[in-house]
């Protein structure tokens, strides 16, 4: 199952790569790449830096999300590693969407000046709010950790980690 999971993985995600770069391109999705200047084409001693696609991280996204669906329905349709949490899996491809949504947010408003990338400072989503968002992202997987700890407690069985259950959430 891993492997097929893993393999639907990777090829979404290289046709994605291979589809969704020249896209952008053409759409004007692009940004430059500060860390590499174009050391041949400098004018008036400023350097030329490449555009490359903002939102490349969709191709990633995608093939993620498919290889966690191949997971989803090979366990659901052919019973193949119990032991796996569904919700879990859930819970992480939640996690993994909303910080592509993220992404495509800053991708979208964000941006420097095309006319000087340099000294002009990055429109769009401030860095205190790039940093904080993934983790509001990834409260679902915190709750399904918490929620599964407190039902081993509950049952008698062992848990590992901190002995308090969460108190935010109420489980009934």
């Amino acid at each position: 199952m891993i492997l097929a999971s893993f393999g639907a993985s990777l090829l979404v995600t290289i046709v994605a790569v291979i589809l969704l770069i020249p896209r952008l391109h053409r759409a004007g999705i692009t940004g430059k790449d500060m860390n590499k200047p174009r050391r041949n084409k400098i004018p008036r001693g400023r350097p030329v830096y490449p555009e490359i696609p903002e939102m490349g991280g969709l191709a990633i996204v995608a093939g993620t999300g498919v290889g966690i669906s191949v997971a989803l329905a090979m366990m659901s349709f052919f019973h193949v590693l119990a032991d796996a949490s569904t919700v879990l899996l859930l819970a992480a491809l939640a996690v993994i969407l909303l910080t592509g949504l993220i992404g495509i947010i800053d991708d979208l408003l964000g941006g420097c000046s095309k006319s000087n990338p340099v000294t002009t400072p990055p429109e769009g989503m401030r860095q205190l709010v790039k940093a904080f968002l993934p983790s509001v992202a990834a409260l679902s997987l915190v709750a399904v950790r918490d929620r599964h700890r407190l039902r081993s407690r509950l049952s008698g069985g062992s848990t590992s980690g901190s002995s308090t259950p969460c108190s935010w959430c109420r489980l009934g």
